[in-house]
């Protein structure tokens, strides 16, 4: 069985077995040609002598369903993962599967808050340090009325984001991480720097992540929020046990 697909909307297949026999072309298809799904074959087909002819099977007598065969590769395609712009990708990444994974938790657990964060870009320079925080740790809100159950969509959003760019400094990264619990300043988590693959080193990073002003959570301005400080209230912070 030959499938090609050139797009969604079209198959074509033909069968090199049945060439020849009754009620069939006298040869089988050797270029791609569009049709419509439970078409039959009409005169767009490439063998033009039998261009009126509908496709049987080898054996008169025999009744099929009428069928579309799909290969694994337009499967995959037209039902697989998608891009940021919503096409299909045609096969699922290691960092598809991720994004996906960590989505459906995020989406379906209660009482906990979450956040996001990533290594940063590797540097036009192809040095690479460190990560940033590329969305706060949050509440996530329990159902639909409470306000901060919005903050899922947004993380979902974050994690969709996040590209591949990176050469994964792992030690660094949990250093910042640190950092950012510790309510202090960032090391690499506002790395202006120009990335190789365009923007800069933290791009996506969430700005709310570091203080700009003095508040219950922000002792100082330019360092860390620190989630802990707010955890479970502004007020009542967590403390060492």
């Amino acid at each position: 069985m030959v499938n090609r697909a050139r797009f969604a909307g079209y198959l074509v297949h033909d069968c090199t077995a049945d060439n020849g026999t009754a009620a069939n072309f006298g040869g089988f298809m050797t270029t791609r040609t569009d049709r419509r799904f439970g078409a039959e074959w009409n005169s767009t087909v490439s063998n033009a002598a039998n261009g009126s002819a509908a496709y049987g099977t080898t054996d008169p007598g025999a009744t099929f369903p009428a069928i579309d065969v799909y290969s694994a590769n337009y499967l995959n395609w037209k039902f697989g993962p998608r891009g940021p712009n919503g096409n299909p990708i045609g096969r699922a990444t290691r960092l598809t599967t991720a994004k996906s994974a960590i989505a459906e938790v995020v989406k379906n657990t209660n009482g906990v808050r979450f956040g996001l964060m990533v290594t940063n870009r590797t540097r036009a320079d192809l040095t690479n340090d460190g990560g940033n925080i590329a969305f706060a740790v949050r509440r996530m809100g329990s159902d639909s009325s409470d306000p901060d159950y919005a903050n899922r969509a947004l993380l979902v959003n974050a994690i969709n984001s996040a590209t591949a760019s990176s050469r994964t400094p792992l030690t660094e990264t949990l250093y910042e991480a640190m950092l950012y619990f510790a309510g202090r300043s960032p090391q690499w988590g506002t790395d202006t720097t120009a990335a190789y693959v365009g923007g800069t080193a933290s791009q996506g990073r969430d700005a709310t992540a570091v203080c700009t002003g003095i508040t219950a959570d922000c002792p100082a301005v330019g360092v860390y929020r620190s989630p802990m400080l707010s955890n479970p209230v502004l007020g009542a912070p967590a403390a060492c046990q």
